[in-house]
C-alpha cells in the first residue's frame, strides 16, 4: 500500500474514533461522567449555547433585533427601563404573536440608588360598557376565547410612559423610534415567529383586519420576508408625539380595531373607557418574589401584593 493510502487509511481511523468517543462532563460530585456525545466542548451538554456575559450591561429578549436595539439604547446612556421600553415596542412589531401594545404590562424595577424594589401593575380592568346584558344581547353565554370580546382595556402604553416619568433618561420618542423604524421600513420575519404568526392568523381569520393587516396578499410572511405595517408605525409615532394620557381615541382607531362579524360596527371606540392610571406599590426586596397575601383589587384593578 502506498503512501497515500496510509494517510487516508489513518485519517479515516481518527474521525472513527472522534464520533465513537464519548463525551465526557463533570458531575456535581466533581467526577467526569459519560453522556452521548454532543457539540459542546466545555459546560453542560444541554446547553444550546455559552452564557453571556458582560461588565456594563446587558439585554435578553425573544428575538435578536429587539435585543439589539436595547443594548444600543444603553449603550447610548438610557437606563434599563429606557432599554426595555425600546425592546417591548420593537417586539410588538416584529413579534406580534407575542405581545404588543393593545397589551398589559408588568414590572419589578430595581432601584439602586434608594435600594427599593419596585412594582407595577399596568393590567386593564374589563371594558366599561361591555356589562352582562351585553353579552346576552350578543347571544353569548360565555366569554369568547378569540377576537375583541375577551381583551380588556390595554395598559401597556400608559405602564411604559409610568416607568419613563420614573426611572426614565432618554426622550420617549428615541426609544419608540427603533419600533416606528422597523414597522414603517420593514423587518426579515424569523423562522419560529413565522410559524407562530400563520397558525395564529388562522385561528383569527374570522375578523377581516387581522387578515388585512397581517396576511397581505393573502397569505401570511414566510421566513426572510419583510414584513411592514405603515398603521402601527402610525400610531407609535402618535404615541411618541402626544404622550401617555391620550392613549385611547384617536390612537386606538388608529391601531387596526377589529370588526365583531355580523355587527358592522368597530368596537374600540364604542365600549373601551380612557385608561386609567396605573398604580404603583413598593416591595420589600426580601420577599419580591413572594406574590401571595394581602393582593386587593382597587378602582384601577389588581395591585401587586404587599408581603
Amino acid at each position: 500500500m502506498n503512501r497515500k493510502a496510509w494517510l487516508a487509511c489513518i485519517l479515516v481511523g481518527m474521525l472513527g474514533l472522534a464520533c465513537l468517543s464519548p463525551v465526557l462532563v463533570e458531575t456535581t460530585s466533581g467526577a467526569p461522567a459519560r453522556t452521548t456525545p454532543g457539540d459542546r466542548i466545555t459546560g453542560r451538554t444541554f446547553a444550546t449555547r455559552s452564557e453571556v456575559i458582560a461588565r456594563h450591561g446587558m439585554a435578553c429578549t425573544s428575538q435578536p433585533l429587539a435585543t439589539q436595539v436595547a443594548v444600543e439604547i444603553l449603550k447610548r446612556g438610557g437606563t434599563a427601563v429606557d432599554a426595555a421600553i425600546a425592546a417591548n415596542a420593537v417586539l410588538g412589531v416584529v413579534e406580534p404573536t407575542g405581545c404588543g401594545i393593545g397589551g398589559d404590562l408588568f414590572a419589578l424595577v430595581w432601584d439602586p440608588k434608594t435600594k427599593r424594589l419596585h412594582g407595577l401593575n399596568a393590567s386593564g380592568r374589563s371594558p366599561k360598557r361591555l356589562t352582562l346584558d351585553e353579552f346576552r344581547r350578543r347571544n353569548l353565554t360565555r366569554i369568547p376565547s378569540y377576537g375583541p370580546l375577551p381583551v380588556t382595556v390595554p395598559g401597556c402604553v400608559d405602564g411604559w410612559f409610568e416607568l419613563h416619568g420614573r426611572f426614565g433618561r432618554l426622550p420617549m420618542k428615541d426609544l419608540l423610534a427603533p419600533a416606528i423604524g422597523y414597522a414603517r421600513d420593514g423587518f426579515p420575519v424569523s423562522e419560529l415567529i413565522a410559524y407562530y404568526w400563520e397558525r395564529n392568523v388562522a385561528a383569527l381569520a374570522p375578523f377581516p383586519n387581522v387578515r388585512d393587516v397581517y396576511a397581505p396578499n393573502g397569505r401570511t410572511p414566510r421566513k426572510g420576508d419583510v414584513f411592514r405595517n405603515p398603521q402601527l408605525a402610525a400610531t407609535l409615532e402618535k404615541i411618541a408625539a402626544g404622550g401617555g394620557k391620550s392613549s385611547t381615541g384617536e390612537r386606538s382607531r388608529g391601531s387596526s380595531p377589529t370588526s365583531w362579524p355580523g355587527r358592522g360596527a368597530c368596537w374600540m371606540p364604542k365600549i373601551w373607557p380612557p385608561i386609567a392610571p396605573t398604580g404603583w406599590n413598593q416591595l420589600r426586596p426580601t420577599i419580591a418574589a413572594t406574590m401571595s397575601g394581602s393582593c386587593r383589587r382597587t378602582g384601577r384593578g389588581w395591585r401587586p401584593c404587599r408581603c
